[in-house]
């Protein structure tokens, strides 16, 4: 193995860039640092000055060597840096082998693992250096803004007393603090050791716990005995108890440190005062899953009771991200919160404040209440951003805006300084805030506001290196992403991106994305007769809790009747779509306009004309301005109407007319399906329409069972149809249960 002396390395050293940075120096013991390099990448951030690698606030250890290693690297991202040129800057020259950078870059990756959906950044340039990818944000910090980050998450954990007439062990609650400590550190929670205790920081947290039985009697007492773990947390600026309980104490105690855990990192988020950390503070707030919920009196079902007010004194801005997060999750107490955090900000004149409560509530009402008041909340909350600039509350309130009222079908015109806003690129700003423009510009597309292209086709696709936290926002990403492609016919890749959107939203807390991903995916999955992912979809719903809510409700009905559709039993099926329409009518985006036509093929299924009929007004009361894709689906009830009266020639010309009103969409393709079944019975009005039509149909005609039948009674594989056939067209007498041949 060849070896490096310091004579060879200057001699082959590589000539460095004019402008390279130097490292920084490391400051003497006892001296304070003079500032340093903070760098952001994904979940981590770099910061030489104290020498911390962070993720998502909890810190990780890395050895001298590799920190130097990761820190160079950082400083240089975007080209590759020579080995010699490591060797000379950062082991300074020492007699060092290859396999000693290599190793160092091994325990590099190794700190940089084991964060789901990010991958290490590290490259590696075959025979000639390393690189970093991605996206990294640099920034001088100046000395004094540490943060507070490291020692919020570390706590002295004190082994728990034995509650008086406790018959157990006297070396158990030894055994339980060092079970405990496991726990915490498994948490990314360093304990303190007590033989260190008189050196405590000022924020240090001190845990004291009692064990105890649970009170059985009232069930009798004869079952197994329950334990329970009192953890109180002290600091000198707060004081909360966590209650954990299991059927065994080193169980309860795992369960009390995990609380914990939660407890001090929802703490140390609130309490940061780092710029950078304070940027992606929401980012932080929606990764708060995954950990046991503390027990602590009276909680929500949705959130943990460690988002009560009374945890830390917190400022308004973290209020204000603490509340939009509780509003995605559908947190019943967002109403009361929303309206005091409006008059917080009102008494002391935070006017953007006061918009963002309202945009809190109204994101509130589009999950889990109205959807009906949100148009109305919104335009309300923008009112007071109109001199916003260029901040990160400002990029979210209006991509938040922006999403609410497409999603429920408003029309607006977006406020002058959010369009300057939405069409400016985002030169600086987390990964979380990049999302929300791209999300706001996909919406532009969805609305036929922004010129079409493949750039914002594969805009879901950036950044796949997801970071905790911004699931849920990837998850509408990639869903958006997959109406596109459905509504340019790309059902294969509308089904990836459906399904990628349903995976990352299994992983978030919010509640919107869980719900309609599953509606959007079972929803296609039934059309194109794919059984065993509807039942999946189905299924996942039933493990989501949240089954009170009308959502909820409205969505597991309406894949239940796509389900009973598949089984031949559309009565039971249309009993479910009345169910289910009038809270997803509401869901402008979700609710796609095909979905009116499964309910009038539904309704036909039938034979009531009661049924079709109270369809038809329905339909008439959603018809807008404007709107030709409405307009086009009541022709086709029409149409549905004429054809249970058997009137063969009224039925054609309307679902004809549908047919050519449609803008080009998917529901153009349905009615192009529905209107070639028409020319089965009637000679179609040119030789070219019945070309037209097929060809408009696209890839149903192969990918949806009605689609090869209608193939296979036009006599002619779809491939092979031409105007100029000189086969003579014949028409067909039409079945008595045939209806329309289509996929909605």
């Amino acid at each position: 193995m060849r070896k490096h002396s310091a004579a060879g390395r200057v001699k082959a050293a590589p000539e460095l860039p004019a402008k390279a940075p130097v490292v920084a120096a490391i400051p003497p013991a006892g001296q304070a640092p003079a500032g340093g390099d903070e760098f952001t990448f994904g979940p981590f951030v770099l910061r030489s000055d104290h020498r911390e690698l962070m993720c998502d606030g909890v810190l990780r250890p890395m050895e001298r060597r590799a920190f130097d290693l990761l820190h160079y690297l950082l400083k240089h991202h975007g080209r590759v840096v020579s080995k010699e040129e490591l060797l000379e800057q950062v082991w300074q020259r020492r007699c060092v082998t290859d396999s000693v950078i290599a190793q160092a870059v091994l325990k590099v990756r190794k700190s940089l693992s084991d964060v789901p959906g990010f991958d290490c950044p590290v490259q590696t340039v075959h025979r000639v250096g390393y690189r970093v990818v991605g996206e990294v944000r640099h920034r001088r910090v100046a000395p004094g803004l540490n943060g507070r980050g490291p020692a919020l998450l570390a706590v002295l954990w004190l082994a728990p007393r034995l509650a008086h007439g406790l018959d157990l062990p006297p070396w158990l609650p030894g055994a339980l603090a060092g079970f405990s400590v496991l726990s915490l550190q498994a948490h990314g929670v360093q304990p303190i050791d007590t033989e260190r205790a008189t050196n405590l920081h000022d924020d240090t947290v001190q845990a004291s716990g009692l064990l105890r039985l649970a009170d059985t009697e009232s069930d009798g007492g004869d079952g197994p005995p329950v334990f329970v773990l009192e953890v109180d947390l002290a600091a000198p600026d707060w004081r909360t108890r966590v209650t954990a309980s299991a059927g065994s104490p080193f169980e309860a105690a795992w369960r009390a440190a995990g609380s914990t855990a939660l407890a001090l990192r929802l703490r140390q988020i609130l309490l940061s005062t780092s710029p950078g950390e304070v940027e992606r503070r929401w980012e932080r707030l929606a990764a708060l899953v995954g950990h046991p919920p503390p027990q602590m009196a009276s909680c929500s079902q949705h959130l943990p009771a460690l988002w009560c007010r009374s945890l830390v004194e917190r400022s308004l801005d973290a209020e204000a991200d603490i509340l939009m997060e509780g509003a995605w999750r559908g947190d019943p107490r967002t109403p009361q919160e929303s309206n005091e955090l409006r008059r917080r900000a009102s008494r002391v004149d935070a006017s953007r404040l006061e918009g963002w409560s309202d945009l809190c509530l109204a994101v509130y009402e589009w999950t889990a209440g109205d959807p009906r008041r949100v148009a109305h909340l919104v335009d309300r909350a923008l009112t007071h951003f109109d001199h916003a600039t260029t901040t990160s509350l400002a990029v979210r309130a209006g991509a938040i805006a922006e999403h609410l009222m497409v999603a429920v079908g408003a029309d607006w015109a977006a406020p002058v300084w959010w369009r300057h806003l939405r069409d400016a690129p985002i030169v600086d700003g987390s990964a979380g805030i990049r999302r929300w423009h791209r999300l706001a510009n996909l919406h532009r597309q969805i609305a036929r506001d922004a010129p079409s292209g493949l750039a914002f086709h594969r805009t879901s696709d950036a950044g796949s290196n997801v970071a905790p936290g911004c699931e849920g926002l990837q998850a509408l990403l990639h869903a958006l992403s997959g109406q596109m492609r459905h509504a340019d016919g790309d059902l294969d890749t509308a089904l990836n991106e459906w399904t990628r959107a349903h995976d990352l939203a299994e992983r978030s807390p919010w509640l919107t994305p869980r719900l309609l991903s599953r509606l959007a995916l079972g929803d296609l999955a039934a059309r194109l007769d794919d059984r065993i992912r509807l039942d999946a979809c189905l299924q996942g719903l039933d493990h989501l809790a949240i089954a009170g809510l009308p959502r909820w409700r409205a969505v597991n009905d309406w894949l239940q009747a796509r389900r009973l559709r598949l089984n031949a039993q559309p009565q039971m099926a249309w009993g479910l779509v009345e169910k289910a329409l009038p809270v997803l009518s509401h869901c402008s985006l979700w609710f796609r306009d095909e979905a009116w036509l499964f309910a009038i093929d539904t309704a036909w299924q039938t034979r009531s004309r009661t049924a079709l009929s109270a369809l038809r007004d329905t339909i008439s009361g959603h018809t807008r301005q404007h709107n030709r894709s409405i307009a086009a689906i009541a022709l086709a009830a029409d149409a549905t109407l004429a054809l249970l009266d058997r009137d063969m020639p009224q039925a054609t010309q309307f679902m004809l007319r549908a047919w050519q009103t449609a803008p080009s969409s998917s529901v153009k393709r349905q009615l192009a399906m529905a209107a070639a079944t028409a020319m089965l019975w009637r000679r179609p009005p040119s030789a070219q329409a019945l070309d037209q039509a097929l060809s408009q149909a696209g890839a149903w005609l192969q990918r949806s069972s009605n689609g090869q039948r209608l193939s296979q009674l036009h006599r002619r594989p779809y491939g092979v149809l031409s105007a100029s056939s000189p086969e003579p067209y014949r028409v067909a007498e039409p079945e008595a249960d045939l209806g329309w041949l289509w996929a909605p």
